[in-house]
């Protein structure tokens, strides 16, 4: 059985699909993905325990992180195929709220946060890789990138008005 949700404490959970680590190419880990019946909460399982996690996220694992901060401050990125990816989730995450200040977990370099608008915006990525980060904090400006994950003393509870 699963454990409650942590957003909504609800219990049931409806099957996504199973799926293999695509990046690492490690057909020996598989997840399940679930969605809470509550709240809509995505959920993995099983979810890695905060040992396995360094093991999940090799220094290479948002590729060539330098060349995509390269190619964003060069506007090669616009029209591509993935940057219009991050400004369709721009679309959806602005038809609920259009301001304020969001941490986006899990943000790798930072391409979604890129494609907010900084006058509207606040912008805070939380990134376990620190090379990824380090790499992305040092040539982008108005983007705050914060090492760790959700535990991180640096995150005030009530202190986002989004999180992705």
């Amino acid at each position: 059985m699963l454990p409650e949700c942590p957003v909504c404490s609800n219990r049931r959970y409806t099957p996504v699909c199973e799926v293999t680590d695509r990046i690492l190419g490690r057909t020996d880990l598989r997840y399940r993905i679930y969605r809470c019946g509550g709240c809509g909460l995505g959920r993995t399982e099983p979810f890695p325990s905060a040992e396995e996690i360094p093991s999940l996220y090799p220094d290479d694992y948002s590729g060539d992180v330098e060349q995509t901060v390269q190619a964003y401050l060069e506007g090669k990125l616009k029209g591509t195929s993935s940057w219009r990816a991050e400004t369709e989730k721009v679309r959806l995450l602005e038809s609920y709220i259009g301001e304020g200040r969001i941490l986006d977990v899990g943000c790798a370099e930072g391409k979604f946060l890129w494609a907010l608008n900084p006058r509207r915006w606040d912008r805070v990525g939380l990134e376990f890789n620190p090379g990824t980060i380090r790499t992305a904090a040092r040539r982008i400006s108005r983007v705050s990138y914060i090492h760790g994950d959700l535990s991180s003393p640096l995150l005030e509870i009530g202190s986002f008005d989004a999180v992705t």
